[in-house]
Formats: C-alpha cells, sequence, structure tokens
C-alpha cells in the first residue's frame, strides 16, 4: 500500500470518516470557572446555567436532525448543577456517542468523573493551553488551574473506555512552544489533538498584544507541530486556521462545510447586513486575524454589487472546457446559505505547495479547497 509521507491511505480513510460524523452541540452553561485571555464567548457569560427543560429540547431537536453525537460545551458545562442528569438523557435519546468539552477541574474529583461515566459519557475533550504551569495558568487567568486540570486529564486517561482528547488554542504566546506541547501530551497517553487558531473576538481581542498573530511568521514552529500529524495512531486536527498557512499539510485544511460552524454563531449579525445594511460590527481590523476573512470580504462585495461570480477552475483540475464564469445574484430577499454554498464552492480557494512548480500559477486564483484536500 502506498503512503502519504509516514500516513497510510488506509489510515486516511479512517480519519475522514470521523470528521463526517453528524454532531448536535449544546450549551449547557455561560459561566467558566477560567478566565482564559484569550476567550472568544465573554459576551455570552453571563454566570447562568440553561435550563434543564432547554436542554431537554435542543437534544430531542439533534435528534430528529439525526445528529449522532451530542457535544456538551459552554461555558464550562461541569458547572451545570444536573450535569449528570442531561448525560443520562443524551444516552436516553439514544445517541450512540455523549462528549464534553471542558476545562476538566472538576475530573481532578475521581468521584465525578465516575459518576459521569456510569450515566454514559463517552469522551472528553480537555481545553489545554501549554506543557507546563506557568504558561497555561497565565493563559487561564487562574492559578492552579494547570495542575487542577493535568489531573483531570490523568484520572480520565485512566479509563479504559473513555476516549480523551485535548483542544488547544493556539496564540502569540503558546504558539512557539505547541511542538513541546504536543510531546507532552502524547507521553501521557493523549492521542487526539484539535488545534484551534484564535480568534480576534472577546478577550482575544481585548489582549490582542498577547493573543493575535499572523501564523506566516510562526511557520517553523507550527510545522514542527503539523509535523506530528503525519504520525500513525495519532490525530491531529486544526480549526480556524486559513488554508494559505497549512504549507504541504493538505490533510490539515478544514473542509469547507466546517466553516459553516463558525457562520452559524454570527448568522444574525450577516443576516442584519445582507437584509437590513446593518454593518458587521467587527469588519476592518480585525478581519487580518480572522478565519472568516475571506467569507466577509465576498459577502461585502456581494452586498455592494448585487451579484458574486465565480472563479476559474484551474487547469490542473481537467477543466479546460468548463472554465465558463457563474453568478450569484442578489435578490429581494438574500438568503445567507445559499450565499455560503455559492462561496464554498465557486470562490474559497487555495493553493497548494505543489502550485508553485506548475507554468500556470501566475494566472491561477488556486482551486476549491476541497479539491485541495483531496489531490
Amino acid at each position: 500500500m502506498r503512503t502519504l509521507n509516514k500516513l497510510t491511505v488506509q489510515e486516511w480513510a479512517v480519519r475522514e470518516n470521523a470528521v463526517n460524523v453528524k454532531k448536535h452541540w449544546v450549551r449547557l452553561t455561560r459561566a467558566c470557572n477560567n478566565r482564559c485571555l484569550f476567550c472568544h464567548d465573554k459576551e455570552a457569560q453571563n454566570g447562568t446555567n440553561i435550563p434543564f427543560q432547554q436542554i431537554h429540547k435542543e437534544l430531542i431537536e439533534g435528534k430528529k436532525q439525526n445528529a449522532t453525537r451530542a457535544v456538551l460545551s459552554g461555558g464550562d458545562p461541569t458547572l451545570h448543577p444536573k450535569l449528570m442528569e442531561i448525560i443520562a438523557f443524551a444516552k436516553k435519546t439514544r445517541y450512540s456517542h455523549i462528549q464534553l468539552i471542558t476545562n476538566g477541574r472538576m475530573f481532578a474529583y475521581n468521584n465525578f468523573l465516575d459518576k459521569a461515566i456510569s450515566e454514559g459519557l463517552d469522551e472528553i475533550t480537555f481545553s489545554v493551553h501549554g506543557h507546563t504551569e506557568k504558561l497555561h495558568d497565565r493563559l487561564t487567568g487562574i492559578p492552579g488551574s494547570f495542575n487542577q486540570t493535568l489531573n483531570g486529564l490523568k484520572n480520565a486517561l485512566a479509563k479504559n473506555k473513555l476516549i480523551v482528547s485535548v483542544d488547544i488554542v493556539v496564540n502569540k504566546l503558546n504558539v512557539k512552544f505547541l511542538e513541546q506541547t504536543l510531546h507532552h501530551f502524547i507521553g501521557l497517553g493523549v492521542r487526539e489533538f484539535d488545534l484551534l487558531q484564535v480568534m480576534p473576538f472577546g478577550r482575544a481581542w481585548d489582549n490582542r498584544g498577547d493573543m493575535l498573530f499572523n501564523p506566516a511568521r510562526y511557520s517553523a514552529h507550527l510545522k514542527k507541530a503539523f509535523d506530528l500529524s503525519l504520525t500513525p495512531g495519532l490525530y491531529i486536527w486544526t480549526n480556524r486556521f486559513r488554508p494559505e498557512y497549512l504549507g504541504g499539510f493538505r490533510h490539515l485544511i478544514q473542509p469547507s462545510l466546517k466553516m459553516l460552524d463558525e457562520i452559524k454563531g454570527r448568522e444574525a449579525i450577516f443576516n442584519a447586513f445582507l437584509r437590513k445594511g446593518q454593518k458587521i460590527s467587527c469588519f476592518g481590523k480585525k478581519c487580518r486575524f480572522c478565519f472568516l476573512k475571506s467569507f466577509c470580504s465576498d459577502l461585502h462585495n456581494y452586498k455592494q454589487r448585487g451579484r458574486l461570480k465565480s472563479k476559474k477552475l484551474p487547469v490542473c483540475l481537467g477543466h479546460r472546457k468548463e472554465n465558463k464564469i457563474e453568478y450569484l445574484v442578489k435578490d429581494r430577499d438574500p438568503n445567507l446559505y445559499r450565499f455560503f454554498d455559492f462561496f464554498r464552492q465557486n470562490r474559497y480557494f487555495t493553493k497548494i505547495h505543489t502550485c508553485a512548480s506548475c507554468g500556470s500559477r501566475n494566472g491561477c486564483e488556486g482551486m476549491p479547497v476541497d479539491n485541495a484536500r483531496a489531490i
């Protein structure tokens, strides 16, 4: 069997299947016991818990949409006083997999962890942002949080049937230590990581001097971390990294549909712009740090010009005779999702490392992101 560097084609297929599982995210709280410098959820947090009945309705709605995985998040979901009942209800509702996104501090208490597992919890994703107490605690704003999270992580790793993964929000303070951080947790037994590019919202914008960075300037540090993604048995994903920053690691580019998660989170803002002309409040200085930069830029052009044209498909994809330009024309009631479908198929393009040796590179706009992932 041929290999993709160190990664077999068979393992590649397994990873792709894992990405395509239908998930339903449910927020349990608007509270957190950390004060992360990069938290983009700041505006949504008011110290409260989502009512139990509302969470029930959300879980039932997810099953109606044929979701198989329930993802419980916050804030920090472990602060909800009825967490165990919520997990039990999700299991009763026949989700095949129940996942919790948390800073993990509560799992330092083994009894709390055992109870969650007995109610049906299948996976815990720990948010850990450095390999040392000094770095992690500076980022979370809570002294002692690293040791508590680490104890929770070790407790979880000791449970044979529990899947344990780690989220790392990559920012200016920890990007130089990303490889060391991965190695540290790999050494503890973690085999799945999600690397999330910091977004220019909430506290991340308030602390932008320490948080926001240009990934191109740290490409050497990122490459060392991305190299680990080619290790068999190790699962590394990226989240909110723009395709142009992923170099030769095409397998780390997010599927174009993943962008929809970010768009849904700002749906009201985008619809107010499209339908009522209300300004997108974050448009401007924040854009150069944002995963949605190209989407928002095209949305503005579409609004101003009344239409958006497709980019030309490259010759390397075999489309010499099919390079006609298509247009999305704005109607009286423009639809955000119709726009997104056109954007991701006809405008969301990138170049890959092999483009550098192509004779047509100067006049080429690249290829659709999903094609770049598949080559």
